[in-house]
């Protein structure tokens, strides 16, 4: 965090091999966070340490606006961030932190840029009991932009990529989805979701082990909810 509070918006913050017990938080401003590869791991060691939250504006589900979102990477307000070439694992974070309402690997909040080459673990808490959504991507302000592909997710409890807001273009490609497995009634784990008018192409994506366990609900591996954007959602060549 102290080299992205250090950095000035075009510059690459470049993160060594090793484990960062951390948040990092990127706001107002466009850069590289470039990872190491899966030696590079951000691991935050309890709850507490996601102490910055994302609170959702006007422009997602009008039920959601005003729900806090905590994140172990979160951007917000940034026209083009990319993250890439490294390790996210919550296994730590097993309840929500003071004051959220939801948990999330990555947060891009009214942000745009690319999401790549990232390992997402156990983005969870205690016996799947609340909504987590791996990675959340939203724009409901200005035109934004994002390209989420060759990513790694496995274990979650609600959806491993979710894409939301009228303002929001997707490009979400060639990313591995395992699942929780079966779990339920309290969570339904979906694959890939564009909603609230979220435009865009999923395409050779592989998602696999979702089983919902209750009555209620279906789960999804792609999904278009109140995706009524006029540019529209493609699903193509996904497994």
């Amino acid at each position: 965090q102290g080299a992205v509070n250090d950095a000035s918006s075009g510059d690459t913050v470049q993160v060594c091999p090793g484990t960062y017990d951390e948040q990092v938080v990127i706001a107002s401003k466009n850069l590289t966070l470039q990872g190491a590869g899966a030696t590079t791991i951000i691991q935050p060691s309890a709850p507490a340490i996601l102490a910055t939250l994302y609170t959702y504006p006007v422009g997602v589900l009008p039920s959601w606006v005003g729900l806090k979102l905590a994140g172990v990477i979160l951007v917000e307000n940034a026209g083009s961030v990319t993250v890439q070439n490294l390790k996210i694992d919550g296994a730590n974070v097993t309840s929500l932190p003071s004051g959220a309402t939801r948990l999330s690997g990555i947060v891009y909040g009214e942000s745009g840029g690319q999401i790549s080459n990232v390992t997402l673990n156990s983005i969870k808490t205690a016996g799947y009991a609340d909504r987590t959504y791996v990675i959340d991507v939203s724009a409901g302000g200005a035109a934004r932009s994002v390209e989420v592909d060759n990513n790694t997710i496995n274990d979650y409890a609600r959806t491993a990529i979710q894409l939301q807001g009228a303002s929001l273009t997707a490009d979400v490609h060639d990313n591995d989805i395992t699942g929780p497995g079966a779990i339920g009634p309290a969570n339904v784990p979906n694959g890939i979701v564009f909603i609230q008018n979220a435009v865009g192409v999923a395409s050779d994506n592989v998602v696999h082990a979702l089983h919902y366990t209750g009555s209620g609900s279906r789960s999804g591996g792609l999904m278009a909810f109140a995706a009524t954007g006029g540019a529209g959602v493609v699903f193509s060549g996904n497994e």
